[in-house]
């Protein structure tokens, strides 16, 4: 399967970028508006639990359904909510329906259990899997060797009809989770978990990464930090080595900053803090904060607001939004009041329909804050 996918010619490249929800991280990762993550590269997002890493990949696998494409979810965590990802922009069609999900994971442990030809009967499962809906479906990898041998090369398989910039996006929720085949045959008391898993993860990228960029898939993975026991300087870890971290084009950090409470002092979501620690797509090193709502996703008014309004921010660039007390207000070509307190004022560009608006002035700022360098390059002088 791997041979005949890297023989095949490269198409074109997509021009499509897949947003994650966030003006201000989609800014950080691509420096273009609209923007985000681009096809035919691996996304890296990983941080602690809790930091909202399977909101973000359904934000991304949403944006890729909006972009008329197809969107997989690889769950090995088996905890994907079908009915709460609608919250986040994600359209899982007929597979909202629970019966059709037993279905197709009876189909598939079967295929695990079969002593022969295992591989080419897993392949038919997630087959047809892909077939029940053209905008979503959903996969269970069993072990790393399945997710790269089965998962990753049915949805290349898969994209290679489409037209080319009709974009396709990979989920993996998550990749620590994921057990190899030795963990698999071989009893708990093992010592050689981790370099199994580790050898494992980077062969299966190393065998697919060309064809990854050929087919113009979009692959996000998610990984779960731990205490990095022992070391003096470092203060976590990831599970499964460094592979991902070395193929991946884009590494995001995330880190729980503060709750965020209503007016009855009740938890209603988190303000969380990312860390673009890896960049081929721009420059690395951004950071920014996200609202993210429990009940709603990434707020992406409140976020654009209040970096606006930053002190940090207000300080170096003049912003069309104004903060005077816990006031808000827009003055463009005439001064409008958005409320009294951040809720309000986010209510009120809802209802205006601003939210365009704000999004270009957070752009303007954006490109004033990160103007590239005057200074000549040295190579162009030779």
């Amino acid at each position: 399967m791997a041979e005949k996918l890297l023989k095949r010619k490269k198409p074109e490249y997509c021009s499509k970028y897949l947003s994650t929800g966030s003006t201000l991280l989609d800014l950080a990762i691509s420096d273009t508006y609209p923007g985000g993550v681009q096809a035919g590269r691996i996304v890296h997002i990983y941080g602690a639990n809790s930091t909202a890493k399977s909101v973000l990949v359904a934000e991304i696998l949403g944006s890729c359904q909006r972009s008329a494409g197809t969107a997989v979810l690889a769950d090995a965590e088996y905890t994907f909510d079908f009915d709460r990802a609608k919250l986040f922009g994600l359209d899982v069609g007929k597979w909202s329906d629970e019966e059709i999900r037993m279905s197709c994971m009876d189909k598939e442990q079967a295929a695990d259990g079969a002593p022969k030809d295992m591989m080419k009967k897993r392949m038919v499962a997630y087959r047809d899997n892909l077939r029940i809906d053209k905008k979503f479906a959903c996969v269970h990898p069993s072990s790393v060797e399945a997710f790269f041998d089965i998962c990753v090369a049915g949805v290349i398989e898969a994209a290679k009809d489409k037209d080319i910039n009709t974009p396709i996006c990979l989920g993996v929720d998550s990749m620590s989770s994921i057990p190899s085949e030795t963990e698999l045959k071989d009893s708990l008391d093992k010592s050689t978990y981790a370099m199994s898993r580790a050898k494992q993860f980077s062969a299966g990228f190393r065998k697919y990464l060309s064809a990854i960029s050929n087919s113009n898939m979009s692959l996000i993975v998610i990984d779960q930090t731990r205490d990095a026991v022992g070391e003096q300087y470092k203060t976590h870890t990831v599970s499964g080595g460094n592979a991902i971290k070395f193929y991946s084009s884009t590494s995001i950090f995330l880190k729980k900053a503060t709750n965020i409470k209503n007016k009855y002092e009740q938890n209603v979501g988190i303000l969380l803090k990312f860390d673009i620690e890896k960049n081929k797509v721009s420059a690395p090193h951004r950071t920014g904060t996200i609202r993210l709502l429990f009940d709603v996703g990434i707020d992406d008014v409140g976020s654009n607001l209040e970096w606006l309004t930053d002190k940090a921010v207000a300080d170096k660039v003049d912003s069309k939004v104004k903060l005077s007390g816990s006031w808000y207000s827009f003055e463009g070509e005439e001064s409008i009041k958005l409320g009294q307190g951040l809720d309000k004022a986010c209510m009120e560009i809802e209802e205006r329909v601003m939210e365009k608006m704000i999004e270009q002035e957070v752009v303007r700022v954006w490109k004033i804050l990160y103007e590239p360098s005057t200074r000549k390059n040295r190579h162009l002088n030779d």
